[in-house]
This record gives C-alpha cells, sequence and structure tokens, in this order.
C-alpha cells in the first residue's frame, strides 16, 4: 500500500513537472522579447557616413534608442556596391542585437549585378521598413527650364545633347533618369560623380545642368540657389515639399523611390523580430520623427515583417528594366 502511494507520488510529480516544463516552453519567448534589448544594439548600413540614408537611419536609430533605453549603434560598412555591409550583416549572429539597415540598392540591384555568394531572401529576416526618401530631378538656373515637360521637351529639341550627373552607373539615381527617359521617350547623357558634392561644384561652375539623387542630398543646393528642382519621383507631392511637383504630373503613372528595408540575420528568433517590427512601426507614427524625415524628402510606410519580401519583390520588377539597360551599354 505505501509503496503504491509512493509510485502514485512520483508520477503525479512527473506529471506536474511535464505541465510547468509546458508552460516554461509557452512563456519563454514572451519573455525573451519583453526583456529585448538588454544592451546596446548595432544597425550595418552599407551608406556612408554622412549621405541621405545614412542620415534617415541615424535619425530612426535615436528614435529607437530613446524607446528602447538601450543605444542603437549605426555601424558603416560602405563599399563594393553594397557587398561588404551585407556579408558583415548575413554572417552576424542571429540574436537580434546585429541588424542590417539595408537600401534598395543592396536589395533589388546588387543580387543583379554583383558577384554575390549568398542569396539576399534566405540569408535574412526581414522586419519592416524604416523609411523611403523620393529621388529628385534638379536642374541649374541657368539651364532656362522651369518644369520636367520643359526639360523632356528640351532633351527631344537636342538629342543627346544633355548632360545629367548621377553616383555610379549602377546607382539609383542612373537607374531613375534612365527609367524618365524610357518613359518620355528622351535622349541624355550620363556623367560619372563619385558624390553629388562634385556634381554641385560643376552645377556652379556651369559645366553641367541636370542633377538626379535624393532630395536629401541636394536641400542644401536648393536651398542656396544652386539647384532648381524641377520634380520629386513619390507618387505625388509630398507635404512638406509641397511646391515640388511629382513627376507623374508630367508622366502619368510614374513613381520610383529609394526606400530602406531593416532586416535580420536568418534564423533570428521570431519573437525578437516582431517585437522590433512592432517598435520600428511605433517610431514610424512618431510625428516628430515624420516632421525631421519630411524635412529631408523622407516619409515612413509601416509595415509587418510578413509584407516586406512581396514588396520587395514588386520593387525589383519597377526597377529591373534600367537595370538592364544600364548592362547592356559599353563602360
Amino acid at each position: 500500500m505505501a509503496m503504491n502511494r509512493l509510485n502514485e507520488s512520483k508520477a503525479i510529480r512527473a506529471l506536474v513537472a511535464i505541465l510547468v516544463g509546458t508552460a516554461v516552453g509557452f512563456v519563454l519567448p514572451a519573455q525573451a522579447q519583453d526583456k529585448y534589448p538588454s544592451k546596446p544594439v548595432q544597425m550595418i548600413t552599407p551608406a556612408a557616413a554622412g549621405n541621405g540614408p545614412d542620415v534617415v537611419i541615424r535619425i530612426v536609430a535615436d528614435f529607437l534608442t530613446k524607446l528602447w533605453n538601450e543605444q542603437v549603434l549605426v555601424l558603416n560598412r560602405p563599399g563594393a556596391s553594397g557587398l561588404l555591409a551585407a556579408n558583415a550583416a548575413q554572417s552576424a549572429v542571429p540574436d537580434g542585437y546585429t541588424l542590417y539597415a539595408s537600401n534598395t540598392s543592396s536589395m533589388v540591384v546588387l543580387p543583379v549585378t554583383s558577384k554575390i555568394t549568398f542569396d539576399m531572401e534566405t540569408a535574412f529576416t526581414p522586419i519592416g521598413i524604416y523609411g523611403e526618401q523620393t529621388m529628385a530631378i534638379a536642374v541649374s538656373p541657368s539651364l532656362g527650364v522651369n518644369t520636367l515637360g520643359e526639360l523632356i521637351a528640351l532633351a527631344k529639341k537636342k538629342p543627346g545633347e544633355i548632360f545629367y550627373a548621377a553616383t555610379t552607373r549602377e546607382s539609383l539615381p542612373n537607374y531613375t533618369m534612365q527609367l524618365v527617359m524610357m518613359a518620355s521617350g528622351t535622349s541624355m547623357n550620363y556623367v560619372f560623380y563619385s558624390s553629388t558634392s562634385q556634381a554641385l561644384t560643376d552645377i556652379a561652375g556651369g559645366r553641367l545642368s541636370v542633377v538626379v539623387d535624393g532630395y536629401a542630398a541636394m536641400t542644401g543646393a536648393i536651398a542656396g540657389g544652386v539647384l532648381k528642382p524641377l520634380a520629386i519621383t513619390a507618387a505625388k507631392r509630398l507635404p512638406h515639399l509641397p511646391n515640388v511637383p511629382a513627376a507623374s504630373e508630367t508622366i502619368p503613372g510614374f513613381s520610383v523611390d529609394a526606400w530602406f528595408p531593416l532586416l535580420a540575420p536568418a534564423t533570428t528568433p521570431n519573437a525578437i523580430v516582431q517585437k522590433i517590427g512592432r517598435d520600428l512601426r511605433t517610431v514610424s507614427a512618431n510625428k516628430e520623427l515624420q516632421e525631421k524625415l519630411g524635412k529631408i524628402g523622407t516619409y515612413t510606410r509601416s509595415m509587418n515583417p510578413e509584407d516586406l519580401p512581396a514588396y520587395i519583390n514588386a520593387e525589383r520588377g519597377k526597377w529591373l528594366p534600367a537595370i538592364q539597360r544600364v548592362a547592356s551599354m559599353p563602360k
């Protein structure tokens, strides 16, 4: 009888252990995300320090720092058309403390034009988008055009005689202008500049007439009267830039933007990915952050981790014709 009671007691203790273990299994993911982050978080970006995308991620990082009460550090890894940053991010420990603050070129252009040794889609876990930035077409006031329509008309009148500046052949600014020319039936010549500041020097000196880049890179030159913005490439005029027309007002349906996805190394725990995604959406809805980004032609987009892959695939289809066109041109 005593032996039966002993066996019964052991069975009860075993059952309790199983139930407790099961409960802990359900609780741990919640605990993991509640405690995240418990130390500084690093964000690796392919952007060079001080350029448009770098300014955007640093603004967002500041707001996440305040929300998390943990420092968010931005690590610049420019070079090799974004490959250096992608390599560093995909090989990081997948614990949520090293994230990949990527950009359009890295997600869309890099897999097509570079000898990348891993699959960008499977190497990273999507989190969300930390900003979208309009591209802009601007001219020297001395060119004598005041609208995108007038620039297109001049380009048709003088095919191949107008030169535009853009950073590197395989860059969004150059691809943007390629799409504009394809949509408008015009022909203008690309001139390489290693930075927008170099192009602005030639604009001021009268040696160049047209510049294409992210609006953020042109704000100073526009404010100083060195450049006249003709159009932004967002789908419609932006609240902070009400006097700058959208290109779609001249070329119906035209819309391309630079966008900045936040990703984590593959196999990062889903509970942490979801936590970061929610917090990113929280800061993206902050009016103060929206105001700061709006002043540099950037706006936020609330997006769940599950929706980001489809968005990236759709954007790849939008940019691919320009990528293929540039790839077919003699260097």
